[in-house]
């Protein structure tokens, strides 16, 4: 009998041969050449992701309207 966690449960899948995330499920991660995340997609919203020189993801841009979200969650309207 399945428990309400396992019907909950999200199906990970991989790119290519390794361990690199490409849908948890939920959201799916698109990588450039060099491996680094530039682009999430959750349902129909898309985000062009930006990183510090760390590589740590700190904001999103979509590119449908220029909109962008940053940590922590403040959404900025491109100016005209």
């Amino acid at each position: 009998m399945p428990t309400s966690a396992a019907s909950n449960a999200k199906r990970f899948a991989y790119s290519g041969m390794g361990n690199t995330l490409a849908s948890d499920g939920g959201t799916q991660f698109a990588r450039g050449p060099a491996g680094d995340l530039v682009v999430l997609q959750q349902g129909t919203d898309k985000r062009l992701t930006l990183s510090d020189r760390h590589g740590d993801v700190v904001g999103g841009l979509n590119p449908a309207d220029g909109t962008g979200v940053g940590v922590p969650g403040r959404v900025d309207r491109p100016r005209h």
